[in-house]
């Protein structure tokens, strides 16, 4: 139990996967300046190129890893790029590069202007690449954070202008400053907190496994803008497409457990290991935990947890040194239904 937000943040300062984060700063600065450098250089002149050149610089690191996740990735970028190039230009123009009030820019852009594709996420994002000491990035993970530290009420789902202007980005700059934090490292933190801390009455209670592993796949995303995000078509029983999420993973798992080896679940939960299944044998039904990833890699954040765990269920496998098993829905689903 941590008892005051204090204490919270300094354990947060505390643990290898922040230090680790804090290798990654200077190259994510140099980044999001290039990236400004970019949209001032072809104000008014943006092509498909261009802006995915500006999406790719702030959002994909050294290591190829996405920052934003599917906020500015495929489908997503289709969706924005189905509006002709010239309304991009405009909706750019009048969210950047005008002398309209923040709140006015937010609506038109969010209401009247409303690109397919371009959430509160992008918009202030681009806010933030133009002045990242006045402006901070919304989206439900930073929101999410700000919420269970009892600094912000919950967002109405309306009026999202006034939102941001008088509760999201102050609240946001109050703690900037008040732990010293770089306008660069405040989403991080506060997707940490959304992801990994709960609030109750007597402080806040902080995931164990959290604070011994050196590496956390952290993804600063805006899920409930992209509702109606789907994956590739394909008819997997249950989902007529891919799964783009966790979630997927677990639907299908369900879906598809007693053709997997699996007959009986007895737990799904929220903290590591995500499931007890009962896995089919010779010899009867043998208890195995299962954790749930959307691809293998997210589970490099379980590695120091002493919690036994004994397969991996994801869509993608791209951890081909996962120390325990892996099951992969993408090739194994195929297999299954092809027998049928």
């Amino acid at each position: 139990m941590i008892k005051n937000e204090t204490d919270l943040i300094e354990t947060i300062k505390s643990i290898d996967a922040y230090k680790s984060f804090l290798h990654c700063l200077p190259n994510k600065t140099q980044r999001e300046k290039e990236a400004w450098d970019l949209i001032v250089k072809n104000r008014n002149h943006y092509s498909e190129i261009t802006l995915n050149s500006i999406f790719d610089k702030v959002d994909i690191d050294d290591s190829n890893k996405r920052w934003f996740g599917q906020l500015l990735a495929k489908p997503n970028r289709n969706w924005i790029f189905e509006t002709p190039i010239n309304e991009l230009n405009k909706w750019i123009e009048d969210l950047l590069f005008t002398d309209k009030s923040i709140i006015e820019r937010f609506n038109g852009c969010m209401k009247e202007k409303k690109i397919r594709g371009a959430s509160k996420g992008l918009l202030t994002l681009l806010l933030y690449l133009s002045d990242s000491e006045r402006y901070n990035i919304w989206v439900n993970k930073t929101q999410e954070g700000l919420y269970i530290l009892n600094r912000i009420p919950n967002f109405n789902g309306k009026d999202f202008g006034n939102y941001y202007h008088d509760v999201f980005n102050p609240a946001a700059l109050e703690f900037r400053k008040k732990y010293d934090l770089k306008p660069q490292e405040i989403d991080w933190i506060l997707t940490f907190i959304a992801g990994y801390v709960e609030n109750n009455d007597d402080g806040f209670i902080m995931d164990e496994d959290s604070l011994k592993t050196q590496e956390i796949d952290l993804v600063i995303d805006d899920e409930s803008e992209l509702d109606d995000l789907v994956g590739q078509p394909m008819e997997l029983k249950v989902m007529r497409w891919a799964p783009t999420n966790e979630m997927g993973v677990v639907a299908l798992f369900i879906e598809f457990r007693k053709e997997l080896g699996f007959p009986f679940i007895e737990i799904i939960r929220t903290r590591f290991p995500d499931a007890v299944v009962f896995e089919k044998s010779s010899r009867g039904h043998i208890r195995k935990y299962v954790e749930f990833e959307f691809k293998s890699s997210g589970y490099k954040s379980h590695l120091k947890s002493s919690r036994v765990c004994h397969y991996v269920v994801c869509w993608e496998h791209n951890w081909k040194e996962c120390p325990i098993q892996v099951i992969e829905l993408q090739k194994e689903i195929p297999k299954i239904l092809n027998k049928k």
